[in-house]
């Protein structure tokens, strides 16, 4: 399932007061993460991704996800199986005229789909390490 999201930035908007969204999602594994913003929003917005008060993406507190064109995206695997089931969104702006956007996606599997085929794996690991002693 693919959730789309965008946060307008307003100008002069600090990281020390980001603005916010709720990203609501379902219980599942969030597989991929992809951040756009249009060329004019370049080296003047951040953002980044929390749940539960802690920073998710990306992982150092001190880190941002600068905004860039082409866009910037990554597969990940970071389970989602309790409530709240959403991510919170924080975003600045150094631009001091101008708003931007920033849009997020979110590719979020139910967890029988993500983790589909890891049984098979762990039993062919078993074959080798019984046949061939690895």
């Amino acid at each position: 399932m693919r959730y789309d999201y965008e946060l307008e930035v307003p100008a002069n908007t600090p990281s020390t007061a980001p603005v916010r969204r709720e990203c609501r999602l379902t219980y599942g594994i969030l597989t991929q993460i992809r951040v756009l913003s249009p060329p004019e929003g370049n080296a003047v917005l951040g953002c980044r991704l929390l749940r539960g008060g802690f920073q998710l993406v990306p992982l150092n507190p001190e880190g941002a996800i600068k905004a860039a064109w082409p866009p910037q995206e990554w597969d990940d695997h970071y389970e989602i199986f309790s409530e709240p089931y959403m991510l919170i969104l924080e975003a600045w702006n150094d631009d001091d005229t101008f708003a931007h956007t920033i849009y997020l996606s979110l590719t979020l599997l139910p967890q029988e789909v993500a983790t589909a085929g890891q049984e098979d794996l762990s039993l062919v690991a078993r074959l080798l390490r019984k046949v061939f002693g690895l």
